[in-house]
C-alpha cells in the first residue's frame, strides 16, 4: 500500500523578526533569540548583545521594487562581505553573495528588510570593515540575499546542508582575520564553490570538511558521508594531477590548501600513527608543489592568487632571534656526521623559525598567527625529507614549531595539533635530546597564549602588547617566494623579486592577510 501524500499547503507569508542579537545582524545570519546568549554567539563563544528596544525599527513597507534591487547591488554590506547583485544573469566571473550555494546562473535572489546596528565589540568575532561605522545606529536597509534553487549531480538534503554551512561558516576558517580582506573572503566562499562545480574532487573537499566542522560543534553528521567525502576528495585530487587538464587547475590551487584542514582530522582520531604531524607537513608542502606544477598565468586567471599571499621574512634580522641552543644544535654538527651536507636544511629553517620569535616581538597579534600557520609553506625540501627520516634534530625543530602553534585561538581545524605532535616528538627522541625540549615539553597542555608566549620567550614577566599599542599597517596581499621575498610575476622571466624593503621589524608589521591567510 502506498505512503499517504501528505498536503500541500503553500508557504504562508510571515514577518521577519528584527530582534536578533548584533553579531547575527552583522553577519545576517537568523538568529534565535535565545537569552541571555543566542546559539550563534554559543557556537561561536562570541559575547551575545541586543539592541536596545527604545527605538523599534519601522515594519516592512511591503515587497521591495526591482529598482531596490538596483540601488543595492553597489552596496558593500557589513563585515566586508559585497550584497548579492540584482537577480540578472552573470558571467561568470562575477562573486557571489553570502549564502550562495550554487553558479550565479542558477540562484534566486529574495530581498530581505534588515536592521543595521553596530555590533558590540568582541575579541573573537568576525570584524567589520571600516565602512560600518559610517552608517547610523539603528538605520534599516534592504540586504540581498541569493538561496540555493538548484541541487548539484547527485545531491541531497545533507550535501545541500553541508555546501550551506561552508558558504556560511567553514569558509571562514581559512582566514586570519575574516571581514577585513573582501576578496579573500569571496574568493573562499563563492570563487571556490564555482569551481567546485567544475571538478567534483573540490566540491568533496569542501563537504568533507562541511562535515568535519559540524562534527566539531558536536552537530549530527553521518559518519559515512564524512569518511567517503574525505576518501574522494584525496583520491580525486591525486587523479587530477595526474591528468593534468587546465579545467582542473583552479580547483587543484583551492583543494591544496583545503586539504591541509581536511587531514587535519586524523590529528584527533585515538588510533593515529606516531608522528603523523610529518605527514601533515608534506601535506603543507604541497602547496608549493601545486603552485609549480601549475602554470602562473592559469593561477591569475582564476583570480585564486590573493589565496597565496603570505608575509615576507627578512631572514638576516630573523637569524638573530633563533634560540642559542637550537643554532649551536646545528653549528655543532661536525665533518663526517650524517647531519653534516644538511647544515644548510637546517639553518634555513631555523632562521623561518627566529622569524616567528622576532614577530612574537612586537606582540600577540593577527599577523604572527598568520605567520605561524604558513611556516610548514616556508620550509626547504631537504629538510622536508629529514623530517621524514625522523631525524632528531628535524624533530626538534618542529617540536619547538609546535610550541607556537599552540598560540593560535578559535581555529577548529587546528585543535589537537600541537599537543599530539609535541608527545609523539617527546616520546619518539632519545635521552640525549631530551635537554632541548624543555620548552616543547612544558608546552603541553598549556593553553593560555601568554602564558605560552612567556614560556617561549623564557620571560614570565613579560606582558603582551595592548592591542591599540600595535600598529597596523595597510593590508599588504603579494606573493613570496621560499626564501621570504616578496615577488612579482613576469611573462619573459617569470618569479622575479622586488626591491629589497624592510619587511620584518619588531616594531612595525606588515598586515598581509589571506589564506594563505591560508597561506
Amino acid at each position: 500500500m502506498a505512503p499517504e501524500e501528505k498536503p500541500y499547503h503553500a508557504k504562508r507569508p510571515h514577518r521577519k523578526s528584527r530582534l536578533g542579537c548584533r553579531n547575527c545582524k552583522t553577519r545576517r545570519v537568523k538568529c534565535d533569540e535565545a537569552k541571555p546568549s543566542c546559539r550563534n554567539c554559543n557556537l561561536r563563544r562570541e559575547t551575545c548583545a541586543y539592541p536596545s528596544l527604545s527605538h523599534p525599527p519601522p515594519p516592512p513597507s511591503g515587497p521591495a521594487s526591482s529598482s531596490s534591487a538596483s540601488a543595492l547591488a553597489s552596496y558593500s554590506g557589513l563585515s566586508g562581505v559585497a550584497t548579492a547583485p540584482v537577480p540578472a544573469p552573470l558571467p561568470p566571473s562575477s562573486p557571489l553573495s553570502l549564502r550562495t550555494a550554487i553558479s550565479p546562473a542558477a540562484s534566486s535572489t529574495s530581498l530581505l528588510l534588515a536592521q543595521k546596528s553596530s555590533p558590540a565589540p568582541s575579541s573573537g568575532s568576525r570584524r567589520g570593515s571600516d565602512h560600518d561605522s559610517l552608517h547610523s545606529r539603528d538605520s534599516t536597509e534592504l540586504i540581498i540575499v541569493d538561496e540555493p534553487a538548484v541541487r548539484f549531480a547527485g545531491a541531497d538534503d545533507q550535501d545541500m546542508k553541508l555546501l550551506w554551512f561552508y558558504t556560511t561558516e567553514t569558509y571562514a576558517s581559512f582566514s586570519v582575520e575574516t571581514g577585513r580582506i573582501p576578496i579573500v573572503d569571496s574568493i573562499l566562499k563563492s570563487d571556490i564553490v564555482r569551481f567546485a562545480f567544475q571538478s567534483p574532487f573540490l566540491m568533496d573537499c569542501i563537504l568533507g570538511l562541511s562535515a568535519m566542522h559540524m562534527q566539531s560543534l558536536h552537530m549530527v553528521v553521518p559518519m559515512s558521508k564524512a569518511i567517503i567525502y574525505k576518501a574522494r576528495a584525496f583520491s580525486g585530487y591525486r587523479k587530477a594531477i595526474e591528468r593534468a587538464q587546465p579545467k582542473d587547475y583552479p580547483a587543484l590551487l583551492g583543494c591544496s590548501i583545503l586539504l591541509c584542514a581536511l587531514s587535519s582530522g586524523l590529528f584527533r582520531e585515538p588510533d593515529m600513527k606516531p608522528l603523523y604531524v610529518i605527514d601533515w607537513m608534506v601535506v603543507w608542502r604541497g602547496i608549493g608543489l601545486i603552485m609549480e606544477f601549475v602554470p602562473a598565468e592559469a593561477l591569475f586567471s582564476s583570480g585564486l592568487d590573493k589565496l597565496f599571499s603570505r608575509p615576507a621574512f627578512n631572514l638576516n634580522h630573523a637569524a638573530l632571534y633563533i634560540p642559542s641552543d637550537l643554532l649551536f644544535m646545528i653549528t655543532s654538527i661536525k665533518e663526517g656526521d650524517e647531519d653534516y651536507p644538511y647544515i644548510d636544511a637546517y639553518y634555513g629553517t631555523l632562521k623561518f623559525l627566529g622569524g616567528l620569535y622576532l614577530e612574537l616581538e612586537a606582540g600577540i597579534s593577527p599577523l604572527l598567527s598568520l605567520r605561524i600557520i604558513t611556516f610548514f609553506t616556508f620550509l626547504p625540501n631537504p629538510f622536508i625529507e629529514l623530517g621524514r627520516k625522523h631525524r632528531p634534530k628535524a624533530l626538534i625543530i618542529i617540536a619547538h614549531y609546535l610550541a607556537f602553534l599552540k598560540m593560535v585561538e578559535n581555529v577548529w581545524w587546528l585543535v589537537g595539533i600541537a599537543d599530539r605532535g609535541l608527545q609523539d616528538i617527546i616520546d619518539h627522541v632519545g635521552p640525549e635530546w631530551q635537554s632541548l625540549l624543555t620548552v616543547p615539553r612544558a608546552a603541553v597542555g598549556l593553553y593560555d597564549k601568554v602564558e605560552l608566549a612567556k614560556l617561549i620567550k623564557g620571560n614570565h614577566a613579560w606582558q603582551p602588547a595592548e592591542v591599540d599599542q600595535i600598529v597596523l599597517h595597510p593590508h599588504n596581499l603579494t606573493m613570496v617566494n621560499n626564501v621570504g621575498e616578496e615577488v612579482a610575476y613576469d611573462k619573459q622571466r617569470g618569479w622575479v623579486p622586488l626591491a629589497k624593503t624592510t619587511v620584518q621589524d619588531h616594531a612595525i608589521a606588515w598586515l598581509d592577510v589571506g589564506v594563505t591567510d591560508v597561506l
